[in-house]
């Protein structure tokens, strides 16, 4: 192969890649530039896309062009060279062809790895999201709530959960009066669940609640006759083992810690009291 064709062809494969990544940064910077400074978030116009990507196009097609004009232009040249450098040169342009092929060998295998890769990935994810849907199904819930009076100095809320996941479980509640959401009331407690239906009581004592009504919402002396419901509201948080965190989205796992995770069970009920601040 004479020397000109020799270096036209590397010009030619080495432009069309250079081209490729030159075309690529093209219409990523006019893409980037159109919705920074030109269209934004609004509609853009139909015309946008076939500019953008023929700009591209245009600057690949013109590297490319630009390689094949230099490796002839370099031929020729080496061409008219003694046959000492006549024969370096060609040396030298079938190193450049091997290595033309190394990199595209790379690259090609690059994207093989991270395609198979993301693959792997999408199906794990995707594995992971249907586990955490069957577990949401799956974590006790609070079906209902049952408030009685023991006696005229107490109540009982009586707690009816249900669910097919056994183990720890968190329960929250804040019992607050509904004018001013005062919180009168809060605690916590660890459960040890098993699958089906468990009860669980909670029981809050009046004159608890009366002196605490007296310094939270009257804030000191007063008389009064409270006759109303207060409100009960309930969390019932699964607390996961290892195994359960590596087979839930992690992002899932935050909104756990956030306390904003579907896994959370939420109920409301109401506590009637009746007592009187002399």
């Amino acid at each position: 192969m004479r020397l000109r064709r020799l270096y036209a062809l590397v010009g030619a494969v080495w432009g069309l890649l250079l081209g490729a990544v030159a075309a690529f940064e093209t219409i990523a910077f006019a893409l980037g530039a159109s919705w920074l400074f030109l269209f934004g978030d609004d509609q853009w116009p139909d015309a946008v896309g076939p500019v953008v990507f023929g700009l591209g196009a245009l600057i690949g097609l013109f590297v490319l062009t630009l390689g094949v004009w230099a490796g002839l232009r370099l031929g020729s040249r080496y061409e008219r060279a003694p046959q000492e450098t006549w024969h370096l040169a060609r040396r030298r342009g079938h190193v450049l062809l091997w290595v033309w092929g190394a990199v595209i060998a790379v690259l090609v295998a690059g994207s093989t790895i991270s395609a198979l890769r993301y693959g792997s990935e999408r199906e794990v994810a995707a594995e992971r999201e249907q586990w955490f849907a069957a577990f949401v199904q799956q974590r006790h819930r609070v079906e209902r709530v049952e408030i009685t009076a023991e006696a005229p100095a107490a109540r009982t809320a009586t707690l009816h959960l249900r669910g097919d996941r056994e183990g720890a479980y968190r329960l929250d509640w804040v019992l607050d009066e509904r004018t001013y959401r005062t919180v009168l009331d809060e605690g916590t407690r660890e459960l040890s669940l098993v699958e089906g239906e468990e009860t669980v009581e909670i029981r809050f004592d009046l004159a608890t609640l009366r002196e605490r009504y007296r310094d939270r919402v009257l804030s000191g002396p007063g008389a009064v006759l409270v006759e109303e419901d207060f409100r009960l509201h309930l969390t019932l948080t699964p607390l996961l083992t290892a195994a359960e965190q590596r087979s839930i989205p992690a992002r899932e796992v935050h909104n756990l810690e956030l306390g904003a995770s579907e896994l959370i069970a939420e109920a409301v009920g109401v506590v009637p009291v009746r007592f009187e601040i002399r």
